[in-house]
Order: C-alpha cells, then structure tokens, then sequence
C-alpha cells in the first residue's frame, strides 16, 4: 500500500497484536508515529495489544504518552483496558482510584473478574459493590460475584 492512514495503521496494529504479535504491533506503532498522528483508536489497539502478551510497562508507557505526548485525553474504553493490562489487583485498583472520571460498569466488572482470576475475594467484594452501584439492575453483575464465592471456596 503506498499510502497508509490512521485507519490503515490501526487496523494493522489491532490485528497483530490480537493475534499475540505485540512486537510486531508496538513496532507498527512506532513506525506510525514518525509518518501519522495516531488517534485514540490507535492507542486502544496498542494498549490491548500489550496486554495480550503481557507487557504490562510498555502499556502504561503507550497509557501516559496519550496526553504527555500526545495530547490525547484517555476515554473510558483505555481506561478499562488499562485496568485489565495491569492485572496486579492492587495496581488496578489504585489505577481504578485515581481514574480522573466515575469508573463505569466495565471498569468494575473487569476489576471484578481479575479478583475472580486471582480468587482475591475482598477486591471481588469491592469491586462488585461499586459495579452493584453503578449498574444495579444487571443480573450478570450478579452472576460474577457468584462465581467469585464459588471458586473461593
């Protein structure tokens, strides 16, 4: 392709790092930085692409470089991602804390379910509060929290 746009490059960058390339990604993000501006989808893609393979730094790295470098202001969307990149319960829940918007169900949930993976029930409990708070009338919600008791035990 002899002319590359910001679609172009996302697309890119999305699908390595989905299918566990990330250095392949975070190069492309790289190199897309010296010819384009990248958008927040960019940085969306290569924020999950590090969590796919686990480069928890090089994704708070991408996170940050979002409004220092950038001048980007992270939606909900990177901070969810943010939080599932960083996978470290009490790393998350201190991301979760100083998050400059009211977290929503996602960002919850997704804290709820790395509770879950790590069978940490008082940051499950926590988590959930806040997701029981934010989204009440979601039965799922509940479903999860289930889950969290059941595999603590």
């Amino acid at each position: 392709m002899s002319q590359k746009d910001v679609a172009t490059w996302n697309c890119m960058i999305a699908g390595y790092g989905s299918h566990e390339d990330c250095i392949r990604a975070l190069s492309l993000f790289d190199e897309m930085n010296c010819e384009i501006k990248p958008d927040d989808v960019t940085f969306l893609s290569s924020i999950s692409s590090c969590n796919h393979a686990g480069l928890v730094d090089e994704g708070l790295n991408i996170f940050q470089s979002m409004t220092v470098e950038h001048g980007i202001e992270p939606k909900m969307e990177h901070h969810v991602n943010t939080v599932d990149l960083l996978g470290r319960l009490e790393d998350a829940y201190n991301f979760v804390k100083t998050m400059p918007m009211e977290p929503d169900r996602s960002v919850w949930l997704s804290l709820l379910c790395a509770s879950r993976a790590h069978s940490d029930v008082e940051r499950g409990v926590l988590a959930a509060h806040n997701l029981l708070k934010v989204k009440p009338d979601k039965g799922s919600n509940y479903v999860q929290l289930l889950h969290l008791y059941g595999e603590a035990e």
